[in-house]
């Protein structure tokens, strides 16, 4: 056992490889699930820090672990907390690991371990600020990583954005993808084939990669056009996405907590609601897919969405 309060508040699992987030410790745990079922470590505690020079190039990596992913090559983990002298900058980290741990973390350049420039993976190329980069995190053949305090241009205040990585020999980060202003876009971001998916605290957005790998941006909900709601209701809302089914899990609005499943049929996408009027104490705090089942996760416990024929 692992003696620590923050142990588990990200986890991420691929096959059979599950990667354990410690934010408190400011470490990643990556495991193999064998035969029986039990989960045997795969590395030993990976803990990762900044420099201790204490210059105003030092980074601290508060919240290593908050946010994790994992592929069938890749481990990606955020730091949203990270520090740039006294502001949270965030950082993520990406990994290539194999059967004997976690080979190297790197950036876009892989030999520069802690890059002091702004045109690095880690940094998020704006005025400085707190700008929570590697708030949220996602894998599949790119890496998605939301910095929902980001400011656009250096004066339009927590527009959030989110950046793609190619993962192919060069890790090509994309230019960042902007929110609204003041609307938070990255507050979670999920990622399956060559569709992504991210929201804002206004509304939801998904992003389609096209055949020389950028992606195009189009607003699910509400539709494009559509008035955007003068309330928060997707305010630390998370999402996630397998094959043609989004789901959204959206802690209360003043009272009110809604699930959204959206399901995509000939391109376009059908929305259904579910909103629990009935537990107005609970709190949606997350949400997870594999193929036809949903798990919201809240305050009180589960709810299992199942689609039938």
């Amino acid at each position: 056992t692992i003696d620590s309060p923050d142990f588990g508040k990200s986890v991420a699992i691929h096959g059979n490889r599950i990667i354990v987030g410690d934010p408190g410790n400011k470490e990643v745990h990556l495991y193999h699930l064998n035969d029986e079922n039990h989960a045997s470590i795969l590395t030993k505690k990976y803990d990762i820090r900044g420099p201790s020079s204490g210059d105003d190039n030092n980074i601290n990596l508060n919240s290593f672990g908050s946010s994790v992913d994992i592929n069938e090559s890749f481990i990606l983990v955020g730091a949203h907390n990270a520090q740039h002298g006294d502001e949270n900058r965030g950082r993520a980290f990406l990994g290539k690991y194999n059967d004997f741990g976690v080979e190297e973390f790197f950036y876009t350049n892989p030999d520069d371990f802690y890059p002091d420039t702004d045109d690095q993976l880690g940094y998020t190329g704006t005025d400085q600020g707190d700008q929570h980069f590697g708030n949220s995190v996602a894998l599949s053949d790119h890496a998605v990583i939301g910095a929902y305090k980001e400011q656009k241009d250096g004066g339009e205040k927590e527009a959030g954005s989110i950046r793609t990585i190619d993962l192919s020999p060069e890790y090509t980060m994309s230019d960042p993808h902007w929110g609204v202003v003041g609307h938070q876009l990255g507050t979670s971001v999920a990622i399956y084939n060559d569709t992504v998916v991210t929201n804002s605290m206004k509304a939801l957005y998904i992003y389609q990669k096209d055949q020389v790998n950028n992606f195009s941006e189009t607003r699910l909900w509400p539709e494009p056009g559509a008035q955007l709601p003068t309330d928060n209701p997707l305010l630390n809302g998370r999402v996630a996405i397998f094959n043609d089914i989004i789901a959204v899990a959206a802690p209360s609005n003043d009272g009110v907590n809604k699930f959204f499943i959206f399901e995509r049929h000939d391109g376009s996408w059908n929305k259904y609601e579910t909103q629990l009027t009935h537990q107005q104490d609970e709190n949606m705090q997350n949400v997870a897919m594999h193929g036809k089942t949903i798990v919201f996760q809240s305050s009180n416990g589960f709810y299992i969405y199942r689609k039938v024929p």
